[in-house]
């Protein structure tokens, strides 16, 4: 699968960085899984020559990029243009995901009802508040709120049906706003026209890709999703990669030749989270050893991008300690490209680099 790999890295602009903004990087992927903050920051930025976590951040404090619930049960960045057609299209389906968790929770449809209306109330006349402060007035308005998964859901919820939407940053903590008054209206599309802008955007950023990529990712059955790709039409193409044929987008870019060398990923990039059967990069065994370990802290790295090994960051005021573990025997010339894929991910932070093998 050597030829999937060499076509995926070009599209996502792994192995070759481009000059790009943060919002062109998250508009090419549609959406950047994002609940891990610092891994997804660095997910746009590996893509980006020169990249900043400040300009990241500034990115999504200015709302050019949303970050909030939309097409699986969790964040993803999104640039704003692309906000409402997205939830308009995946948001049915994922609410309906999240009913066993509302059975589990006990929870109430007239409370809820009741906690979406005190959430809009705090939040009306721009103000940013945080998820505490959400609570504060959902607990004001009569609704208790047992737990902090209560109040989680309710939160999920209200991003699910276009009511709420990510603030600016308030120091470390996220704050929220009410959609319509942070993100400028887009003209409304039918559904037909949405599943077909979502295939063809999603294979543009991910190709090539799967049909089951697709659906996994946008928590489309599997008829909806083969609609979205039938409804596309000529945005998509169909070429074979190893004797597998598999879906790309017309233009992309030409597999990156020569040396691949390594990177360091958030287990949550989109070069993982993107696809459903992830073979072509890792093995069963070691994908099961990543998502065993704690898969916010300890990410995975690239070697002649296949998943070699993770690691775990640390930062202080200065620098940012990385601990790598391969999976097996790695060459010297291999740890020397792992320190080197270090080096733009301290820059990108702002702090030097301290990197240590361990296993």
């Amino acid at each position: 699968m050597n030829a999937v790999i060499r076509a995926r890295l070009a599209v996502q602009h792994i192995a070759r960085p481009i000059r790009a903004t943060p919002l062109d990087i998250v508009r090419h992927l549609l959406a950047v899984q994002a609940q891990d903050y610092i891994g997804a920051k660095w997910g746009i930025g590996l893509r980006i020559k020169g990249a900043t976590d400040a300009a990241v951040d500034r990115a999504v404090n200015e709302a050019s990029i949303v970050r909030t619930h939309v097409l699986r049960p969790t964040w993803h960045f999104v640039a704003a243009e692309d906000i409402r057609w997205l939830l308009a299209i995946t948001g049915p389906r994922v609410l309906a995901l999240n009913a066993a968790m509302s059975r589990k929770l006990g929870i109430d449809p007239r409370k809820q009802t009741k906690a979406l209306d005190a959430m809009a109330r705090t939040l009306e006349g721009g103000a940013f508040r945080t998820r505490e402060e959400l609570r504060d007035a959902v607990v004001a308005a009569g609704v208790t709120v047992p737990t902090g998964q209560h109040l989680a859901y309710y939160v999920m919820h209200a991003e699910q049906v276009a009511l709420l939407c990510n603030g600016p940053r308030r120091g470390k903590q996220f704050t929220y706003a009410l959609m319509d008054e942070r993100i400028p209206p887009t003209p409304a599309i039918d559904d037909d026209a949405a599943l077909g802008r979502l295939a063809a955007r999603f294979i543009q950023g991910h190709g090539p890709a799967t049909v089951r990529d697709l659906a996994r990712w946008a928590s489309l059955s599997q008829a909806m999703a083969k609609r979205a790709v039938e409804v596309a039409g000529a945005a998509i193409a169909a070429r074979t990669f190893d004797g597998t044929t598999l879906l790309v987008a017309p233009d992309a870019r030409p597999p990156v030749r020569g040396a691949l060398g390594a990177q360091l990923l958030c287990i949550y990039d989109e070069y993982f989270a993107g696809y459903k059967d992830r073979g072509a990069i890792i093995t069963p065994a070691d994908e099961r050893a990543i998502s065993g370990q704690g898969a916010a802290v300890r990410e995975g790295f690239l070697i002649d991008g296949r998943v070699r090994g993770t690691w775990a960051r640390e930062f202080d005021a200065k620098t940012v300690s990385i601990a790598l573990r391969p999976f097996g025997r790695i060459s010297a010339a291999e740890r020397s490209a792992l320190r080197t894929a270090a080096e733009p991910y301290a820059r990108f932070f702002g702090v030097e680099a301290e990197v240590r093998f361990e296993g």
